[in-house]
């Protein structure tokens, strides 16, 4: 680690380390779980289809070279690239603003021990080691240190140069407060003192997204810059969000590559008419009370600007223009019509369905204590006591063995001919009952149906009729866009950084 003020840099790791720095700190009140709100909406969500990206095994696929991030066929992700998407995806959003303080105060510690002259030795650091290895071996969750650590991910060396620092913030933190040795400290006494001290020494942040500035700097001599924060937003963002920002940009590549004649401008045109189809759905979605959708971008860490560039957002809108140049008009509904089994499967007529469950096997056994006979039996005993959908939801509280279901008063939601998310003996029993009739089927009960692990009775609800075409043609655009995404980029072949070893 260098020793000049101006130039001292400490990697920041793991927010997973707090925890580990809480119990170092001796008398340290360890702090609660801090409670996060969950995000009003997902800004940057590709709206066609799952854009996740499957482990799979390779196939034998080159190692990436030293600059790649990630690669597809005909295409390469540097880590510069890479690094400007993240900034403006995460580095403004709670996940980032975190990290970065966290950065901070691990440079404001090491440049104020340098100057205060405050060193925590070697032997000071194996004893404090020694008592977390006690507490943690008497709670019971560890056999040792060295456990913890592998359970947790954590490297000897990072965690080591975690609790030099601790105990340098414990140490600055009674020089501070002219505090005896033997004097209780909290941690909250020892936020309080870094919080103060930082403000004392005064930060300037840098202007976003800090191509010319740092991040931030604090007292004039340290300083967190550019590089070095998306290097930290690395480590700290979950890897499987890191390899979904890979496919996406890969993705926003490939996709625009079956659209080649695009102009910027036209580019520029579809992101604008994205971006305002999804402040339309901000606005007609009663959760948001009518919250300015800039309010809504903002209270994320993100904005107008951070969206346009978002390789999620680009993808959406390419494709969009995709579907719109390729079926323009009749063709669309040429589209509908060569495929119209399957659109109207999945979009077409439709019926609330509720469901009450009991596990069942052919044979009963100690995990499933009765056959498929029993629990036809103790369905159909059931049937009786139901006279309309409220009664049968009061017996789904009463008897459902699925927890899921059970939670909703038995709703599965609305159930069409082809829904991929319902077993198709349980569709086809219940579209026996709807086309026997024309008439209002709610309060209808439907089996018992068989299915591979139990027996469910169902309770029918409102009935959907087929939808007009104006509706429909919003789906059939949304599946071809989905396809558009799937052909573009098969997962299976990006390779990154971030993959399984």
């Amino acid at each position: 680690m260098s020793t000049s003020p101006s130039t001292l840099r400490v990697r920041f790791h793991s927010s997973a380390l707090c925890a580990i720095l809480l119990l170092s700190c001796v008398g340290a009140s360890v702090a609660g779980p801090t409670v996060q709100e969950e995000a009003p909406l997902d800004p940057v969500q590709v709206d066609e289809a799952s854009t996740a990206v499957a482990t799979q095994e390779a196939t034998g696929p080159l190692p990436l070279e030293p600059h790649q991030v990630a690669r597809c066929p005909g295409h390469e992700l540097t880590r510069a690239d890479f690094e400007e998407a993240l900034i403006w995806r995460k580095a403004l959003a709670p996940e980032g603003r975190e990290t970065l303080r966290g950065m901070l105060e691990v440079q404001v510690l090491a440049h104020l021990a340098l100057e205060r002259g405050i060193v925590a030795t070697p032997k000071d650091v194996n004893e404090r080691i020694a008592l977390l290895e006690r507490q943690i071996i008497g709670a019971g969750e560890a056999e040792s240190i060295t456990q913890y650590l592998e359970a947790n991910g954590i490297e000897p060396a990072t965690f080591r140069e975690y609790m030099r620092l601790a105990l340098v913030h414990e140490m600055l933190t009674r020089h501070g407060l002219k505090l005896d040795e033997d004097a209780v400290l909290t941690g909250e006494m020892q936020t309080t003192w870094l919080e103060g001290e930082i403000d004392a020494m005064g930060s300037v942040p840098g202007t976003f997204p800090y191509t010319d500035t740092p991040v931030v700097i604090v007292g004039g001599t340290v300083a967190i810059e550019r590089d070095e924060f998306a290097e930290a937003l690395s480590r700290e963002i979950p890897i499987d969000e890191q390899r979904k920002l890979c496919y996406e940009m890969l993705l926003a590549r490939k996709v625009q590559e079956r659209v080649p004649d695009l102009t910027d401008e036209a580019v520029e045109r579809a992101m604008d008419e994205e971006v305002e189809r999804r402040r339309e759905r901000a606005a007609a979605d009663p959760t948001y009370q009518g919250v300015k959708y800039e309010d809504l971008l903002k209270a994320q860490g993100l904005s107008i600007a951070a969206l346009r560039r978002d390789p999620a957002i680009r993808v959406s809108a390419l494709a969009h223009l995709f579907v719109d140049r390729t079926h323009p008009g009749e063709q669309l509904l040429r589209a509908y019509l060569d495929e119209r089994e399957f659109f109207d499967g999945l979009f077409g007529e439709g019926v609330e369905v509720y469901a009450l469950m009991l596990n069942a096997a052919r044979f009963a056994n100690d995990l499933v204590p009765r056959d498929f006979e029993q629990a036809e039996a103790e369905l159909e005993a059931l049937k009786p006591k139901i006279e309309n959908l409220r009664d049968f939801q009061r017996m789904v509280e009463l008897h459902s063995e699925d927890a899921a279901t059970r939670e909703q008063k038995g709703l599965l939601g609305l159930v069409t001919r082809g829904a991929l998310n319902v077993p198709e003996t349980m569709r086809t029993a219940v579209f026996e009952i709807l086309d026997a009739s024309d008439e209002d089927p709610a309060g209808t009960v439907v089996g018992p149906v068989r299915l591979q692990g139990g027996v469910v009775l169902m309770a029918l609800g409102e009935r959907r009729p087929a939808p007009t075409w104006e509706t429909m043609q919003i789906e059939v655009h949304r599946e071809l866009r989905r396809r558009l995404i799937s052909e573009a980029l098969p997962p299976e072949t990006i390779v990154t950084r971030f993959d399984p070893e």
